[in-house]
């Protein structure tokens, strides 16, 4: 994500709506991390035949759920980051062990790699030494050689 000196994003990405027809803009103008974690959105979209405009909003909470009702049971998120914001650690658990070895990498907000660590199978909690990083945001995932066992993002104060 490109940002300003202000930590702005400086983007803005356009969809196709199934109620859009081709002459219709839905457009994505800000995305940010907020305070506690979560993300908030904000675009619009324009309808070129009557000339309205829907503007609109949304956030999700920190593990980047947006809220809706559904008779689905949402499943308990695969890990947790705390605390988060952090100043001189985090610390990533797992709400299983790991069943084979991994590694997780840390991005900026640009999408760079900030750093890499190994990790041992049974392994379940994860400490970060952030005192050699900035303030800002960050993303992680953690991988095997077979999937993505989890990503998350938090954010150093």
């Amino acid at each position: 994500m490109k940002v300003n000196s202000q930590g702005d994003s400086l983007w803005a990405n356009y969809y196709n709506s199934p109620n859009c027809t081709w002459d219709d803009e839905l457009q994505l103008n800000d995305l940010i991390i907020t305070n506690d974690g979560s993300f908030m959105g904000v675009g619009y979209q324009f309808f070129y035949n009557t000339g309205r405009v829907m503007a609109w909003l949304f956030k999700t909470d920190a593990n980047g759920t947006l809220g809706w009702n559904s008779s689905t049971p949402i499943s308990e998120p695969i890990l947790k980051v705390y605390p988060n914001p952090a100043s001189t650690e985090i610390t990533i658990q797992l709400t299983e062990k790991l069943k084979q070895e991994a590694e997780i990498i840390i991005y900026n907000s640009l999408g760079q790699i900030m750093t890499t660590m190994s990790l041992q199978k049974q392994q379940r909690k994860i400490k970060i030494d952030l005192r050699g990083i900035k303030e800002g945001a960050y993303f992680f995932k953690i991988i095997s050689d077979v999937e993505i066992i989890g990503i998350g993002k938090f954010i150093k104060n």
